[in-house]
């Protein structure tokens, strides 16, 4: 079963909305982490994909934020992913393409 929640909220101007949510507990996983360079600074919107592992078939995926870190989820737990992180360091060459 995955806990999810949904609900709407309208705030008027000046109000501060506190919310309390109780979750029912879940049979799935997260991966989180931080990729960092050799250097030691944040890997910055580095690309991290995860696949299934057997079949290669991409799941999801997700950039880091200017801290180097990532969350990746809700993912189904006790299966086996491949992780994969594409630094954005590299230079990118912009292509116009007219149709």
């Amino acid at each position: 079963m995955s806990s999810s929640l949904e609900f709407l909220l309208r705030p008027t101007p000046g109000e501060r909305v506190e919310v309390s949510l109780n979750l029912p507990q879940s049979d799935q996983a997260v991966i989180t982490g931080t990729v960092a360079r050799s250097d030691g600074s944040p890997a910055i919107s580095s690309l991290i994909t995860i696949e299934d592992a057997e079949t290669r078939v991409p799941i999801m995926h997700t950039l880091t934020d200017t801290s180097g870190h990532f969350l990746l989820g809700p993912v189904s737990a006790n299966q086996l992913y491949c992780v994969q992180v594409y630094d954005s360091a590299t230079e990118v060459r912009c292509v116009q393409i007219q149709l």
